[in-house]
């Protein structure tokens, strides 16, 4: 799933990659972010969450025909923050993600591409008592502003779709995308009856990044992300919480290419105003390889 990765890896695969497009049949990518997180959440018991989290996310994808099909899993591993500088250590798996997608020149410097996606509820859960794994989860999702919040929400199925254009303007190179997803809730994901609760969840991001190459293999990224929540599948527990549900994020970084089929990058996310803004970031290493 593109959402995992860095806007600027994305640019940089894009550019690089559309010379040799009838070529590449096969590819994977991996994903590591971590950071400091406080964060809302869902339950009057535990208002918030807080402590460090990293997110494992492992994407591949093989071409059939002109179309891509992907399979995308996150992992998170978190040190909850508990009373007394008491911390607990969580691993927590999140939501499969089944995708096609497909690209197509528009000109020979523009491309468009839509994408499709079945979510399977593999989420944890965990116990009632402790919603530990939900805890998790939460703290693991605020660590990129919830752009990825549809792959680490508990209980849910759902659709995610995706438009994204890239443009070649040298120096640079450009990409603008817009996601929307439509999360079906399955079960109450163990949380307490009095959480408050929608059948349905509507969530959407918008991005836009762009890459300056430096060298013929090292660059500079630079990203900016809306991400928003008008209909959550779990209502935060706090007004204050429930009444913002914009999240702006900027996204710096750097990129290193190995040979043609392999890049490596590094970037942070810095989360701006929201519910978010100054008790979040995080940093993530990410690589791609195709075949």
């Amino acid at each position: 799933m593109r959402a995992a990765c860095a806007a600027g890896l994305v640019l940089l695969l894009g550019a690089s990659a559309s010379a040799e497009e009838s070529s590449e049949r096969l590819s994977f990518e991996i994903s590591d972010r971590a950071g400091l997180v406080r964060a809302p959440f869902v339950t009057s018991t535990f208002p918030e969450v807080s402590g460090f989290g990293m997110r494992l996310t492992a994407a591949a994808a093989v071409r059939l025909a002109s179309l891509d099909w992907r399979v995308t899993l996150p992992v998170g591993v978190v040190w909850l923050d508990f009373p007394a500088g008491a911390h607990v250590t969580e691993t927590v798996l999140g939501n499969l993600e089944l995708g096609v997608e497909h690209e197509a020149p528009l000109s020979p410097s523009t491309s468009v591409g839509l994408l499709a996606a079945l979510l399977a509820p593999s989420a944890g859960q965990g116990s009632r008592t402790s919603l530990l794994d939900n805890r998790a989860l939460a703290l693991v999702s605020a660590l990129n502003g919830g752009k990825d919040s549809a792959l680490l929400t508990p209980g849910v199925s759902g659709l995610r779709l995706q438009a994204s254009v890239d443009h070649s303007e040298p120096p640079f190179e450009l990409r603008a995308s817009v996601d929307l997803a439509l999360l079906v809730r399955l079960s109450d994901a163990s949380l307490p009856e009095e959480t408050q609760t929608h059948a349905v969840g509507v969530w959407s991001a918008l991005d836009l990044g762009a890459t300056l190459p430096i060298t013929s293999w090292f660059g500079a990224t630079l990203g900016g992300a809306l991400s928003a929540q008008p209909v959550r599948v779990h209502e935060l527990a706090l007004e204050r919480h429930r009444e913002r549900w914009l999240q702006a994020l900027v996204e710096p970084g750097v990129y290193m290419k190995i040979g043609q089929a392999t890049v490596l990058g590094l970037d942070g996310s810095i989360p701006v105003g929201g519910n978010l803004g100054g008790d979040a970031w995080s940093v993530c290493i990410h690589a791609r390889r195709a075949l």
